[in-house]
């Protein structure tokens, strides 16, 4: 009768931790995480090998990645305000302190009160259903998605992977903060864990068998020694578990591709959304009500804490113990590499009660959070990507508000008001966590044991690495030709198939299988682009096969003339994945030159019809990488001719400025290519290259965005106007081709920028900045800057007519003007401008401006003529 009560009582506690569970949080609920699970964690290619991820196709983690995916989502699901869209995300993809129990990954029950901690703080309503199903499965595929929980689901792997590095192995014991999740019965499921944990009835390593190899540690179980196999043990004890003294770190995120200094990005959007909703401080004892626990006495109880400072910063104070060690932050490491970031290996097992990684996450969160509530009050329709892509600039939310700036709040005022809420937040957790078991004195001497140490650390997250440096630097001058250039472009990469990834190649010499994919991140992880404005696209010398991962937004197949990977995508970190991983299938390499060129120009033709009917579009960039695949010229007679067509069309479509080759044999593509400094050579056993990155990143930036009018052969243009957008201190480069003007005889066109005046440069070669008499200045606010010119293309075809060129920059803007809110902005800081035409025409008849009544005059006088002739004259 006893064990019967005792059982129901335990069903009835089991049962009322698993009611709690499903009521609505700001995380994923514990009772959908098998969704991930089962989705995410080791699920095996058809040839066995485990996937990345979780993910066929590895997308990499990384911010600019993380700001595409929510852009992709506001694309498709306009309607959402920008605090539901960065809920809908938490909710589907947040699950924080998934750790590897012996056969499961589970979350841990710290984190799991935590969280709760953390929807008490921010008032969530647990009985709000209306965000359960909101997030679009259909929309995003499951790499995405896997990409995803990876991203936004922060915990650090400590088991051993299959490969791990011998010294770096120990043989530790399950944490017992795990054993009472195993009441729930969750995730039953049997699922190998994330880092290749070999199966522990396989192992024949005991903690018995592994001895020191530290004199200060001689009979520490912990430190692995050498190995003592006289005597194998088959199993060990069901809590031991192979560790590695270097863990994995997951749910950060790089930034430009930095090798180091990742971001939690949970926290980046935990703090986004408490700006966004405005969410009220709470008095200490309500939170701890709400939690179902009665306070122990605290003069603290009646104080309110800071939402945003709770969870961004201060929740990182949610220790097991109070017993912690004697570093329990700052954990730091580096990435598995610089191309593709699917890894952030720790240098040792030390300070994992806050990373590096959360408290810059952190910090950043903080800082858009804090600026939000007035970002708002001006700009109202903002949208959650918009926030996170400004904060990532140089130019930020505000002059203080972006990522170059993050110690801007680093002051004394930030450092008392958040070992404030750290102390507030330490009675909330002590309440709830740990029963109310410390009084004040023990928890205020563990704050102060600590807070010089975390205040240091959150000091030292705030530095340059030397990739944000570059972005941060900017050239202060009145010279135009030494000004940062702002030109937006569309890239192209046909790759060769010779050199892909693929697994044989990957295991044979993975860093000459990389060197493709490698020049992809150093050239586009620095370009502009957002959806629709600016993207790339990773193709290959190989005929097209079938692709189920090529798609578009909408989910539709994308097919399209050469084999492609990635197609008008708007990640660099993407792109550089899809270069390694993405290649597996192509296996029909294309050596004759007229067909690739053929092939080449249809591609081309189909992504400009995306942009045929925009009055301004991204200019082009086209990376060819050749290791001895293409074939020469052909002396085939019929091929000739093909070979003249495609190759006058591939001149035309590329505009020569923008087409650079990088070839083993340097002069392979210099038919089609004119420009000697656009032919790189490369060794093709290395990744070294005849020209500096930096110098090449120059000159792909000076390629020039284009200005269209496509009813050049309806009708002549009458004052047709496009509004773009410039920041202070910047240049962008332009052009205008002839097939758009090859039939005007007079163009009337003028610039103008609101709030500043304008300086633009026009000339019918490139740069034509490079002669201050070509550029001018309207020294009126009003006043507009206009350029005559007549006869264009007189005695010329579309060949040989040079276009228009034009680079325009602000001149003495003024330090405050208004926020730049279009849905075109690349900052927040950026003016308008405005370009508009009269008299542009590409059909010659546009060019006959004849009234009604005189082409009836017109058609009497013919017929009159001919009838005179056919019955007078003639006879």
């Amino acid at each position: 009768m006893k064990k019967m009560k005792i059982s129901s009582f335990l069903l009835a506690i089991a049962a009322t931790i698993v009611f709690i569970d499903q009521t609505n949080t700001i995380s994923v609920p514990v009772e959908r995480y098998d969704l991930i699970k089962l989705r995410c964690f080791n699920r095996s290619r058809t040839n066995g090998k485990e996937l990345i991820l979780g993910q066929n196709e590895p997308i990499g983690l990384s911010m600019e990645n993380l700001i595409s995916m929510i852009e992709k989502f506001e694309k498709l699901n306009p309607n959402y305000t920008p605090d539901n869209v960065i809920k809908i995300f938490l909710r589907r993809f947040h699950i924080d302190g998934v750790q590897f129990d012996g056969k499961n990954n589970i979350p841990i029950e710290k984190y799991r009160s935590q969280s709760k901690v953390i929807d008490a703080i921010l008032s969530i309503d647990h009985h709000d259903t209306s965000f359960d199903h909101l997030f679009p499965e259909n929309q995003f595929t499951e790499d995405e998605k896997c990409n995803l929980f990876f991203t936004l689901s922060h915990f650090i792997n400590e088991t051993a992977k299959a490969n791990e590095n011998i010294s770096n192995i120990f043989i530790g014991n399950l944490p017992r903060s795990m054993e009472r999740i195993q009441l729930l019965a969750l995730n039953s499921a049997p699922i190998r864990d994330l880092g290749n944990e070999i199966p522990l009835e396989e192992t024949t390593i005991s903690s018995s068998s592994i001895t020191a190899n530290n004199n200060n540690n001689n009979n520490n179980n912990n430190q692995f020694g050498k190995l003592q196999t006289q005597k194998p043990i088959m199993k060990r004890n069901r809590r031991e578990i192979r560790m590695t003294r270097k863990p994995r770190e997951y749910g950060v995120v790089s930034f430009l591709s930095s090798e180091k200094d990742p971001i939690s990005a949970s926290r980046v959007l935990l703090g986004l959304y408490v700006g966004l909703v405005g969410t009220k401080p709470r008095k200490v004892i309500d939170v701890i009500k709400d939690l179902g626990k009665t306070p122990v006495e605290n003069e603290l109880n009646m104080k309110e804490i800071d939402p945003l400072l709770a969870v961004t910063l201060a929740d990182i104070f949610s220790p097991a113990s109070l017993y912690e060690e004697n570093e329990p932050f700052g954990a730091n490491g580096v990435w598995n590499n610089n191309v593709c970031h699917t890894e952030f290996i720790l240098g040792d097992n030390k300070g994992l009660l806050g990373t590096m990684a959360e408290l810059r996450g952190g910090l950043d969160g903080y800082n858009i959070g804090t600026m939000m509530e007035s970002i708002r009050l001006t700009f109202p329709n903002i949208t959650a990507s918009q926030a996170l892509r400004y904060y990532y600039t140089k130019q930020g939310l505000t002059s203080t508000a972006s990522v170059c700036y993050r110690d801007s709040y680093m002051d004394n005022l930030l450092k008392d008001d958040l070992i404030d809420s750290v102390k507030k937040y330490l009675t909330i957790w002590n309440n709830f966590y740990f029963d109310g078991l410390h009084d004040k004195s023990r928890l205020d001497g563990y704050v102060n044991l600590f807070k010089d140490i975390f205040i240091k650390k959150l000091g030292e997250s705030a530095s340059h690495n030397e990739e944000l440096k570059k972005l941060c630097f900017e050239t202060i001058t009145d010279d135009i030709r030494k000004r940062q250039c702002e030109t937006i472009s569309n890239a192209f990469f046909i790759l060769d198939i010779s050199q892909t990834c693929n697994q044989q190649q990957q295991n044979q010499n993975q860093q000459h299988c990389l060197k493709q994919a490698t020049f992809v991140n150093e050239l586009t992880k620095n370009m502009l682009m957002k959806r629709n404005y600016g993207s790339i696209s990773i193709l290959y010398n190989a005929l097209p096969v079938e692709n189920p991962s090529l798609i578009d937004d909408q989910m539709m197949p994308v097919n399209i003339s050469l084999f492609s990977v990635s197609y008008n995508k708007t990640s660099s970190e993407c792109a550089s994945c899809k270069a390694i991983y993405g290649d597996t299938m192509a296996q029909r390499p294309i050596q004759n030159r007229v067909e690739m060129f053929d092939r080449l120009n249809r591609m081309l033709e189909q992504f400009d019809e995306i942009y045929w009917n925009r009055t301004a579009v991204p200019g082009k960039l086209l990376f060819w990488f050749d290791y001895g695949t293409l074939q020469s010229i052909p002396d085939d007679v019929v091929e000739k001719i093909r070979y003249n067509r495609f190759s006058r069309e591939l001149i035309f479509r590329t505009r020569n400025s923008g087409f650079y080759s990088f070839a083993t044999n340097q002069t392979t593509l210099n038919d089609v290519i004119s420009v000697a400094n656009n032919m790189i050579h490369i060794n093709s056993n290395d990744n070294s290259s005849t020209i500096k990155m930096d110098d090449l990143n120059h000159l792909c930036q000076m390629s020039p965005q284009i200005f269209q009018y496509p009813q050049c052969k309806i009708q002549p243009s009458n004052n047709n106007v496009y509004r773009g957008f410039i920041s202070r201190n910047r240049r962008q480069s332009w052009a205008m081709y002839s097939e758009y003007f090859i039939k005007s005889y007079h163009i009337e066109i003028r610039f103008r920028a609101e709030e500043s005046k304008l300086k633009v440069c026009y000339g019918r070669t490139m740069f034509p900045e490079n002669d201050e008499n070509n550029c001018r200045v309207n020294q009126n606010l009003k006043d507009d800057i206009v350029l005559n010119i007549n006869n264009p293309c007189q005695g010329m075809n579309t060949d040989k007519c040079p276009p228009f060129y034009f680079t325009i920059t602000l001149y003495s803007p003024p330090d405050n003007h208004r926020f730049c809110t279009d849905a075109d902005c690349q900052n927040i800081d950026q003016f308008a401008w405005y370009f508009s035409h009269t008299g542009i025409s590409c059909n010659h008849a546009n060019s006959l401006k004849i009234s009604s009544s005189s082409s009836i005059f017109i058609i009497i006088t013919a017929m009159f003529t001919f009838i005179m002739n056919k019955f007078f004259f003639l006879n």
